[in-house]
């Protein structure tokens, strides 16, 4: 049964953080490409290129996350990765080149990964085996439906189609981004400890 009496404070938090950056997901996922190529002007073999490297520049920063959370705290490390990836959304309407581009792929990417292994500290922390199973599975239907709600609401860009509507879709997911930390500075804060059982030290490692 999905559904509980009551939410904790984590679940809660967790949740409208999850709900307003799966929104600006989906406003990313609909109209990157295009922003990418009309507004910047790169080619789309530029574009390809570039959020490959950025890829793996964000697989290597969530497996190194899980480390960083250990040492400095979950809550820290999803705050300064909500930041660093909403102001990595905003910083692509001031890219005019292929390098600078790459560069801000690999923030905004990279500071997506961080995120998500540091939610899963925060998830091994706090909760605790079928209690954990039930939390992440509502965590998940918030993002799916928030990222199909914002891909929704990018079609208004889409239909304008002008550079225009591109730029303020993206801006619009860089705020949506930026507000998360909102939500995520109600996270109670943990005690940082090396002592993190092994199966949740696992978890938080492989970004589970």
């Amino acid at each position: 049964m999905l559904l509980t009496t009551r939410t904790s404070p984590v679940e809660s938090a967790l949740a409208w953080a999850s709900a307003t950056a799966s929104l600006a997901k989906g406003l990313q996922f609909a109209v990157s490409a295009l922003f990418f190529t009309t507004v910047i002007g790169l080619s789309p073999a530029t574009v390809g290129i570039g959020l490959t490297i950025a890829g793996g520049a964000g697989i290597a920063v969530a497996f190194g996350s899980g480390y960083l959370a250990d040492r400095v705290g979950a809550r820290r490390v999803l705050l300064g990765a909500a930041a660093g990836q909403g102001a990595a959304l905003g910083a692509y309407g001031i890219v005019r080149s292929a390098i600078p581009f790459v560069l801000v792929a690999c923030v905004a990417l990279g500071a997506q990964g961080a995120q998500r292994t540091a939610q899963s500290a925060l998830l091994a922390r706090q909760f605790t085996g079928a209690e954990r199973v039930q939390v992440r599975a509502r965590l998940r239907v918030v993002t799916n439906v928030s990222v199909g709600l914002g891909s929704l609401l990018a079609a208004a860009a889409l239909a304008a189609g002008s550079p225009l509507a591109y730029r303020l879709a993206m801006i619009a997911a860089a705020l949506l981004v930026l507000s998360s930390v909102i939500a995520l500075r109600r996270v109670p804060p943990f005690p940082v400890t090396s002592a993190m059982p092994p199966y949740a030290r696992r978890c938080v490692t492989a970004g589970i």
